[in-house]
């Protein structure tokens, strides 16, 4: 028959060892962070890392991570293991960045605590931090369509200016002088017929004009500008020579 004693002993040491390699349930690790904390006031650092670390293979929050690589942290660092230490530290800022000690903690720990913090903030800002270069010359590119619409604009201009002074010379000899009326009729055909190339040359002009604004903007260099666009409209009087296309930046 085994003896009281002989109980005890393996209840002490056996079931130990056999809750050792199991995981810890949720609120067994509450009992081992309390566990921790007593033994920290009492500057027992050295019992209470064995405590933090059991509680750490357990399935953890974030929170949880946070709070007791912090407490693992501060142990190994009052203990003088600063590079263990560091490694608690950057386990506890990696489930939250933004966690604090203990208030009471020591200023040195502190430090180090705040040195890993800007050393993984520095990390990360590196990692997410990319340089773009630029495709190519910030000033525009000229491309041969550009010298075909620039061109269309001022021929527009300049055969509008030509058939519109046409048209006002023949509406002027209507004005001022005496005809017959063959030359009557004439002149008026001349003036209407002038009017309207010289109207037409007018939208020829303005026409090439905005599809060279689309070029500019849609196709070879400043899409950014799309936005700030806006053409107000296009007068055409039918009596008269003149034409005008409002387009604000």
């Amino acid at each position: 028959m085994r003896s009281p004693l002989l109980a005890i002993v393996v209840t002490l040491f056996v079931e130990p060892v056999a809750e050792a390699g199991t995981v810890p349930r949720a609120s067994e690790v509450v009992e081992l962070q309390k566990q921790a904390h007593a033994k920290m006031r009492s500057i027992e650092y050295e019992y209470a890392v064995p405590l933090l670390e059991r509680a750490l293979t357990a399935d953890l929050s974030r929170h949880q991570k946070a709070e007791l690589n912090a407490d693992l942290g501060i142990c190994y660092a009052s203990l003088g293991d600063t590079e263990r230490a560091r490694t608690a530290f950057e386990g506890a800022l990696a489930a939250d960045l933004l966690l604090d000690l203990p208030v009471g903690t020591s200023p040195k720990i502190r430090r180090l605590f705040e040195a890993v913090r800007s050393q993984g903030a520095r990390a990360t800002a590196q990692e997410t931090t990319s340089v773009v270069a630029p495709s190519g010359p910030a000033g525009l590119r000229v491309m041969p369509v550009d010298f075909v619409l620039g061109g269309a604009v001022v021929a527009g201009v300049a055969a509008g200016i030509v058939t519109g002074l046409i048209s006002s010379n023949a509406a002027s000899d209507l004005r001022n002088d005496l005809h017959d009326r063959a030359t009557v009729d004439s002149l008026s055909r001349q003036q209407s017929n002038y009017g309207i190339a010289s109207v037409c040359a007018y939208g020829l002009a303005g026409a090439a004009a905005l599809s060279e604004l689309l070029v500019i903007v849609f196709v070879s260099r400043r899409p950014e500008l799309a936005s700030a666009i806006s053409v107000s409209g296009a007068v055409l009087p039918t009596g008269g020579a003149s034409a005008a296309v409002q387009v604000r930046f």
